[in-house]
């Protein structure tokens, strides 16, 4: 008799185990790219009651840009100075001039208090994305007995999108509206309307 009630003793509780309900209040998701905004700051130097850059400091500025591998899609600014006056603002023009010269796209930004009289702060914003904890193989992808996911789950689309996004920004904010091409788009409408023949068909060359 005391056989039976021990035998029938675990089988409760082996049934009470397999009827434990799961926590999911914290459910693995799925792995995502993360972007960070990296700033670097470069002072360019002028001299005294010129704002003239003269070739010292171009080829610093030149040295600045190839070192950073500066492209348009990074946020480049040229900080304004309220201290600078009048003189701040030309100098600052001045450099803008230069960037856009060798095909950058820079923007005016006011900045804090000016460090030095002669010179001028350009700030570049860039932004880098990565995949934290990727690849992660902690886990046996195939014992999953909780029913969540595996702990590498989503590292692999996660990857491939930060390899191929061009402008990691764009994972954080949408891109400004641009105007639109009119001749351009009324070319594409046009060839679309009526599509030019090739002339081996239009000869009648089977």
């Amino acid at each position: 008799m005391k056989t039976k009630m021990l035998m029938i003793a675990l089988i409760g509780l082996s049934l009470s185990a397999c009827g434990s309900v799961e926590n999911f209040k914290n459910v693995r998701q799925a792995k995502q790219p993360v972007v960070t905004k990296v700033a670097k700051h470069f002072d360019v130097s002028f001299e005294y009651s010129s704002s003239l850059l003269n070739q010292d400091a171009a080829l610093k500025l030149d040295q600045f840009i190839m070192k950073n591998e500066i492209t348009r899609q990074d946020d480049l600014f040229v900080l304004i100075s309220e201290q600078g006056g009048r003189m701040g603002e030309l100098r600052a023009e001045e450099i803008a001039a230069y960037f856009r010269h060798v095909g950058l796209k820079p923007k005016f930004k006011l900045g804090a208090k000016q460090g030095q009289k002669q010179s001028v702060q350009v700030r570049l914003d860039r932004y880098i994305v990565s995949v934290p904890r990727c690849p992660n193989w902690s886990q046996d992808p195939s014992s999953s007995y909780n029913n969540q996911a595996s702990s590498n789950f989503g590292c692999a689309q996660a990857a491939n999108l930060a390899l191929m996004i061009g402008n990691p920004k764009d994972l954080i904010v949408g891109r400004e509206n641009s105007l639109a091409d009119g001749v351009y788009l009324s070319n594409t409408i046009q060839s679309y309307r009526a599509p030019k023949t090739d002339s081996s068909t239009s000869s009648g060359v089977k």
